[in-house]
């Protein structure tokens, strides 16, 4: 007999879920409610205190115990030390320090869209700040079920019960989500994010009986950071609002008061670059990113004054969104 712990461990908005030996979801709650922290970065869904008395009160008494984290990382020693290595190069780039970081970050560079010429522009620095930020939170998905793990061991009279520990695909979790609570046999799902397990941002995959497969893109597409999780982020600071305390909500709210701004609309649109399937930075997103910067709303203007960067923004969100659903479309899977 099992009972299931679901984790939620990216770095914001932990969660936890509990499955009987049923397949009855007996408990599920956005540690936000407990903590009273609206987004709860970098804090532990299975916080030590209340992960005991969950584990008491949801989990049936025999139950062998499987615990599983929503992503997939890998927490090797050497895959560590290349992260500390990237990040550490960032670091270094962005004080305007190029000499010795061209090697390690070309490639990077080349996946963000930054131009080695300009690791030091305001774009560069905001990107490599916004990376470096996860490098050092992704800790958080290594050291879900800790506190379970030493919870279950200290309920056993000898310190010798283990539960057993899952990951997944950070993507898959999320196309799981959306399929196995719809009403639908089969369908296909799109799944949008700022990033997923190996720097994925933009997945699709095909949902029939219960199974997912996912749908890859053609050969030969190009690699990069076409993120439409971070083109919002970038919006969103550009309204002049606080993505990290989850202000995208006035972005939405302000967009119905707003025009479209054509010059907006081309600097934002010619930010990434699409083929099917598929979307990438332009090779100088971070130089575009700079000039959408300098339309920031200024400290303490009204809000209203970043109307039409909301509402072109919204519009070019979902022209770029219906891109890729009509890609998916075309395939005539579903």
């Amino acid at each position: 007999m099992r009972n299931y712990v679901g984790l939620a461990s990216t770095y914001h908005d932990p969660a936890i879920a509990i499955v009987d030996s049923k397949g009855a979801v007996v408990f599920a709650e956005g540690a936000e409610r407990y903590l009273q922290n609206k987004r709860a970065i970098g804090v532990a869904a299975d916080d030590p205190v209340r992960i005991k008395d969950l584990l008491k009160r949801y989990c049936e008494p025999d139950a062998d115990i499987v615990f599983a984290r929503t992503w997939n990382l890998d927490w090797t020693p050497e895959a560590f030390a290349k992260v500390h290595y990237v990040n550490d190069a960032m670091a270094r780039a962005s004080r305007g320090d190029r000499e010795g970081v061209t090697g390690p970050l070309r490639q990077v560079f080349d996946y963000l869209g930054i131009s080695l010429d300009e690791p030091d522009s305001r774009g560069a620095r905001y990107l490599m700040h916004y990376m470096r930020w996860n490098y050092d939170l992704f800790t958080s998905d290594k050291h879900a079920g800790a506190n379970l793990k030493y919870r279950i061991r200290q309920g056993a009279a000898d310190f010798g019960r283990e539960p057993l520990e899952r990951a997944f695909d950070h993507h898959l979790v999320h196309a799981a989500t959306g399929c196995f609570t719809s009403p639908f046999e089969e369908a296909v799902c799109f799944v949008a994010d700022g990033s997923g397990s190996d720097m994925k941002t933009n997945s699709f995959y095909k949902y029939q009986k219960g199974k997912l497969e996912p749908i890859p893109a053609p050969a030969g597409t190009p690699l990069g950071y076409g993120s439409l999780g971070f083109f919002y982020l970038a919006l969103c600071e550009a309204c002049g609002f606080d993505p990290t305390s989850g202000e995208e909500w006035k972005v939405m709210g302000l967009a119905p008061y707003g025009r479209l701004d054509p010059e907006l609309h081309e600097l934002m649109t010619s930010m990434y670059v699409h083929t099917p399937l598929s979307l990438v930075p332009a090779r100088d997103f971070a130089a575009k990113l700079t000039k959408l910067f300098e339309r920031r709303r200024p400290a303490g203007a009204h809000p209203r004054e970043a109307a039409d960067m909301a509402f072109t923004g919204q519009r070019v969100f979902g022209e770029l969104s219906k891109m890729l659903l009509d890609d998916l479309y075309a395939l005539g899977i579903s």
